[in-house]
């Protein structure tokens, strides 16, 4: 059960209040990093993803296929497969 929504001012602090009923959900800041071509200005959004242990263990192997990066992790219950943030590079453009 994974789901997207767009980042609220509580997920993108450093302390993430975990909810009720998502204790054992992982919570990370995700982005489709692009860049406008003509700029170079940054047009990605960042947005929050949930997902229970096994679909993040999937989401992993997936992510860099699908243009996917993490920028932070904001909750991991014990379990889950822990992974540093993707390094702030591999930015692509919109053609």
């Amino acid at each position: 059960m994974a789901s997207t929504t767009p980042p609220t001012k509580k997920t993108t602090t450093a302390k993430y209040e975990v909810l009720k009923g998502e204790e054992k959900t992982v919570v990370a800041i995700v982005e489709r990093r692009e860049r406008d071509p003509d700029t170079g200005e940054k047009i990605s959004k960042p947005f929050t993803y949930k997902a229970d242990s096994r679909m993040w263990s999937i989401f992993l192997k997936n992510r860099a296929s699908q243009g996917l990066k993490v920028n932070q992790i904001l909750h991991l219950p014990k379990g889950a497969k822990n992974m540093q943030p993707d390094p702030d590079k591999g930015w692509s453009t919109i053609k």
